[in-house]
């Protein structure tokens, strides 16, 4: 559920930034003191859903609060690193051929599965803060919406760790009573 930051988090973040340029100040901070955290499971009140006639696992829609550790986040972004290079070189083979323009992928911190895939279904993309990382707080893309990360995490906080309950408050799927979700939620305090 939670990690504390490991002896060597001032190395990996100086990792990080060697291989980014920077990284957002506020990510700094998160795993200065933070580190990771993963709230992935179901409210044993959580249902089943049908979704194009496929029942998903419990849970799917709570889009619980999971951000990967430095260490795993490094992995990735050396992965995607070698990745680059290697559509590189492909690409100037290619371009010996035919004359084409080089597209500059931006690059972006990976740092959480999406909805979907926290469950194990094939989501496509990963939660990440996009380019520029010299900044004081980075911008998190959600596929289907976008926020800083502060922002981002005060939402996570807002719903219990859990924003997609946002989407079925005041439904009948809402698998909390109004009283657990008070205590859920009661002493997260505002930042």
């Amino acid at each position: 559920m939670f990690q504390v930051a490991k002896p060597d988090v001032n190395d990996q973040i100086a990792e990080l930034k060697q291989l980014l340029g920077a990284i957002p100040i506020t990510l700094q901070s998160w795993y200065h003191e933070v580190n990771t955290v993963n709230f992935i499971g179901a409210f044993p009140t959580s249902v089943s859903v049908v979704v194009d006639g496929c029942t998903l696992k419990r849970g799917y829609e709570l889009d619980p609060l999971c951000i990967y550790p430095p260490d795993v986040t490094l992995q990735f972004i050396k992965m995607e690193k070698e990745n680059a290079v290697r559509e590189q070189e492909v690409l100037y083979s290619w371009n010996k051929l035919v004359q084409e323009e080089n597209v500059v992928e931006e690059q972006a911190i990976s740092l959480s599965w999406d909805g979907p895939s926290k469950y194990g279904y094939r989501g496509g993309f990963d939660y990440a803060i996009l380019e520029p990382f010299n900044v004081f707080d980075g911008t998190m893309d959600l596929g289907e919406k976008s926020m800083s990360f502060v922002n981002y995490l005060r939402w996570c906080l807002q719903w219990g760790g859990f924003p997609g309950l946002e989407k079925l408050w005041g439904t009948e799927r809402f698998p909390l009573s109004q009283e657990a979700f008070r205590f859920l939620t009661h002493d997260l305090l505002p930042f």
